[in-house]
């Protein structure tokens, strides 16, 4: 795991974003992505989680502010955006926004094919996402024959097979089963060990405080980022922003557990365990 203390790779510092017509979603957004560590941006639905992905991703110009990658303020032209995107990439919550080849290994080559990398590169690369998101048994099968849950793992192992250093997922787990939550986490543990940084928006509070080190929270008035204990112990911070205290944290409490106090319970199993270590 990163030391916090070291400079981000990847930032936003004084961003301003919107659309036409409508009131600005970031107003003066700062928010550090550090490597290796586990970023959840969590806010209400229309709060403008997948407008700060995609800001970090380069898909969206800030009107104010800037973008920066290792302190280098990113440059709004197409090959600096080239650049970028293979560094950065972003999936986002709907797979079916992002799937444009028949079946899964066409797929999933499309990306390091349009590098225009050689034939042998572009087959390791695909070779790789596959076995790493675990749908090698799947390469050949018609991409409409897909369950949403698989549909959204061949989109993961699209932007995968671009090696990026960090990757952007909007709301992962949305939409799918609890068997399709384990298989979303169960593929992030394996993007972490292949050396991908990881930063996931999502509404659910507990997969937040179970899976993250940090919490970006989108709130009325700004954006609060720090570790996911002090964050998402604030009990006035998230119901301001319409996010759930997660379970964890409302039993610990009626426990009288200061639970930045030790070392966090991330699951309801942890939190047993600690009870009974406590006698």
């Amino acid at each position: 795991m990163s030391d916090r203390s070291q400079p981000p790779v990847l930032a936003l510092r004084g961003v301003d974003v919107g659309y036409p017509g409508a009131p600005e979603v970031l107003d003066r957004a700062t928010v550090e992505v550090c490597a290796g560590r586990r970023i959840a941006v969590l806010g209400a639905n229309g709060s403008g989680k997948t407008t700060l992905l995609r800001t970090l991703a380069g898909a969206l110009r800030p009107t104010a502010g800037q973008v920066l990658w290792h302190g280098t303020p990113l440059q709004h032209r197409r090959s600096r955006l080239n650049e970028h995107r293979q560094r950065v990439q972003f999936v986002g919550q709907d797979p079916d926004d992002q799937l444009v080849s028949a079946d899964v290994r066409r797929d999933v080559s499309f990306g390091p094919t349009n590098l225009g990398l050689p034939a042998p590169e572009v087959r390791a690369r695909v070779e790789e996402a596959l076995a790493l998101l675990d749908l090698l048994p799947l390469a050949d099968r018609p991409v409409h024959h897909l369950s949403y849950g698989q549909r959204k793992r061949v989109a993961l192992a699209g932007a995968m097979a671009m090696r990026p250093a960090v990757m952007l997922l909007d709301e992962p787990t949305a939409g799918v089963d609890d068997v399709g939550v384990r298989d979303a986490l169960d593929a992030l543990a394996r993007l972490e060990r292949a050396g991908t940084t990881v930063v996931v928006s999502t509404h659910d509070s507990d997969l937040a405080w179970a899976w993250a080190d940090d919490v970006v929270l989108l709130q009325q008035g700004g954006i609060r980022q720090g570790s996911c204990a002090e964050v998402m112990s604030d009990a006035d911070a998230l119901t301001a922003s319409r996010v759930a205290l997660p379970a964890v944290v409302r039993v610990g409490a009626a426990l009288g557990l200061d639970l930045l106090a030790v070392d966090r319970p991330r699951t309801a199993d942890d939190l047993v365990a600690l009870v009974h270590a406590r006698g």
